[in-house]
């Protein structure tokens, strides 16, 4: 493993499945790689991207025909919790030294796992979240909560949504809908003309994917306190 020396939690994920061809193995963990017909081939290289984010590694074992392993790395902490608090360091589990986010945000992305993510980021952070999978799903819950008198306080839309509305065509809609609507637009693709360009569409910010958790709130709170 390409880590340095210390005391380290593995994790080992084995199954008994078809295994992984040899030619294509060293490729998994690459952005938008899928051997699917559908999805976007993310699931892996976000597990890549969070669990190197935390000083650790995984690394993958295959055989075709025979199954696979996965073995992950992260940096066993020598600190010792107690009553939520940690012992020899600044940082504070308690709920009540938590500073939480308050409103009501609506996630489109048609890749569940990032749908999810982003779910558990927001709700663990105080806020009501709710999702999508693509934009005319986004649209009906948009429009549905207008007219119960508990609209959104911002969006976060991914801009490409396989075999459905992306988030180009859902923020025309919106505006249409509602002139005032705070956005967020969301990819993988940091090259991409509308991420550079997000105000030209309407956005008020862009949030890259992967998701990590301080960009996707901090930018999120930053908005909503310019409203």
């Amino acid at each position: 493993m390409p880590l340095p020396g210390g005391r380290y939690v593995r994790i080992t994920l084995h199954d008994n499945g078809e295994g992984i061809p040899g030619e294509i193995v060293h490729n998994i963990f690459d952005p938008y790689f899928t051997t699917k017909q559908l999805g976007n081939g993310l699931g892996l290289a976000v597990a890549y991207s969070v669990i190197k984010k935390h000083g650790g590694h995984i690394a993958v074992e295959s055989k075709f025909g025979e199954g696979t392993v996965f073995i992950i790395l992260l940096p066993a902490s020598a600190d010792q919790l107690v009553g939520g608090e940690k012992i020899g360091g600044k940082n504070k589990l308690n709920k009540e030294t938590e500073v939480l986010g308050q409103g009501k945000i609506l996630i489109m992305d048609d890749e569940p796992m990032i749908r999810n993510t982003a779910f558990e980021m927001l709700s663990h952070s105080g806020y009501e979240a709710i999702t999508a999978g693509d934009g005319e799903e986004a649209l009906e819950l948009y429009d549905k909560a207008m007219k119960s008198g508990t609209p959104f306080d911002a969006v976060i839309l991914d801009i490409t949504v396989v075999g459905g509305m992306g988030g180009e065509e859902t923020m025309k809609r919106l505006l249409e809908m509602d002139p005032g609507v705070l956005a967020l637009v969301s990819s993988g693709y940091a090259s991409d003309p509308l991420m550079a360009e997000y105000r030209r569409y309407g956005f008020k910010a862009a949030v890259p994917k992967p998701y990590y958790m301080e960009t996707l709130l901090g930018t999120l709170k930053t908005e909503l306190y310019k409203a």
